[in-house]
């Protein structure tokens, strides 16, 4: 293999190549023949198979990112039925005027009164809303008054009047399951009842006439997840027009029980979607990656595998083909244009031509060793392939 033969004893003529430089930016050549003493420079070099499984495991953990996000982005939730319940009731007492039989200021609920003694009536509305699941619920609530005035068989009305007792005002159930509302109102029963008399004296018409009196809770789900979008009352009926007066409540039946359905929901989580559409994009580039290295399998054998393999055989004699590399930090590395000018300085220094295989299938190098002098040419696939590409 060391035998000196002619260099143009099996070369093809027709076959030359050139390789690009791989100089520092101070470093030029004046012309093909000059050799350039250059630093050597440590670069990481991956090579086909490499990038090949790079590729395809930046497409592999991309597309498993994508399908592990695509259920956290889209939330399907199936419809449920969720019980609430809600309790009203209220508390009153009937104030008196001044008057030489009682002592008292005002008389308890449940009792018969005279009408001629009734200042006013203080009445306290209380209302409890209960519901299995947080949630996110709107109220709100006002107290109002019915006059009505009828026959006295109560089935048709001489009027209905009605009347506004207190600003409507409104409260907020915030992902709790719990809500009280309290409300006060104080009713002046002489001007009501004086309604009433006028109307029954004025037309001389038996008549039946009452005050209702109600607290007005309107519900609505804030979050549109449940079907809860109604009212509830809570009230009592204070007779009119009559000598004695016997109040009616008429609260809530304790725990009057409901459901709420909710509605089957596609919840969508923007963050997430977007982590998602980026992994989508990753495993795209991915692909096209993986595809152009697919096709460029047959270009690279028969560019970089076939040039190398052709000098490797033809130059058989002349070429020393080694295991190991060399250490470049010790070295004073020369760096050849081409392996044609290294076969010329394997003419003038009588000294065998080195060859190592960096990567297989990707970079080798061909380099005759002088001392602490490397005449280095470096064979790279890439160069090869942008040979290729030029022409």
């Amino acid at each position: 293999m060391l035998n000196e033969k002619n260099k143009n004893e099996n070369v093809d003529s027709n076959m030359k190549f050139e390789y690009p430089e791989e100089l520092d930016n101070k470093t030029s050549y004046e012309d093909n023949e000059q050799e350039i003493q250059v630093k050597p420079k440590h670069k990481t070099h991956i090579g086909y198979n490499g990038r090949l499984i790079i590729a395809i495991s930046i497409f592999v953990i991309s597309l498993i990112m994508c399908f592990l996000l695509v259920s956290k982005s889209f939330n399907y939730q199936n419809p449920k039925i969720i019980n609430y319940n809600e309790n009203g009731s209220l508390d009153y007492k009937v104030y008196l005027k001044e008057n030489d039989f009682y002592e008292e200021k005002y008389l308890d609920e449940n009792m018969i009164y005279v009408a001629n003694l009734i200042d006013n009536i203080n009445i306290d509305f209380n209302y409890d809303f209960n519901i299995e699941e947080n949630s996110n619920i709107d109220f709100t609530y006002q107290v109002l008054g019915d006059l009505i005035i009828s026959g006295q068989n109560g089935t048709s009305n001489f009027l209905e009047k009605k009347y506004v007792l207190s600003e409507e005002k409104d409260t907020k159930l915030s992902d709790a399951k719990n809500l009280n509302i309290k409300e006060n109102i104080v009713i002046d029963y002489d001007y009501y009842n004086s309604i009433a008399n006028d109307y029954k004296s004025s037309y001389a018409v038996d008549t039946n006439s009452y005050l209702k009196v109600y607290l007005r809770i309107n519900k609505k789900d804030s979050d549109k997840l449940l079907d809860i979008n109604d009212s509830s009352d809570v009230s009592l009926t204070i007779p009119l027009s009559q000598r004695a007066v016997e109040i009616a409540l008429n609260s809530m039946d304790s725990d009057s029980n409901s459901k709420a359905i909710s509605d089957a929901k596609l919840k969508f989580n923007s963050t997430i979607f977007t982590i998602e559409i980026i992994f989508i994009i990753i495993a795209i580039i991915s692909l096209v990656r993986i595809l152009k290295l697919l096709v460029l399998l047959t270009a690279r054998k028969n560019a970089y595998d076939k040039y190398v393999g052709k000098l490797l055989r033809e130059y058989d004699r002349l070429i020393v083909e080694t295991m190991t590399g060399f250490d470049m930090s010790n070295c004073n590395i020369i760096k050849v244009k081409s392996f044609e000018e290294l076969l010329d300085v394997r003419d003038n220094l009588k000294l065998p031509i080195m060859y190592y295989s960096v990567v297989k299938h990707s970079k080798c190098h061909f380099y005759i060793k002088n001392n602490s002098d490397i005449y280095l040419v470096t064979i790279k696939e890439v160069d090869l392939e942008g040979k290729e590409n030029e022409k």
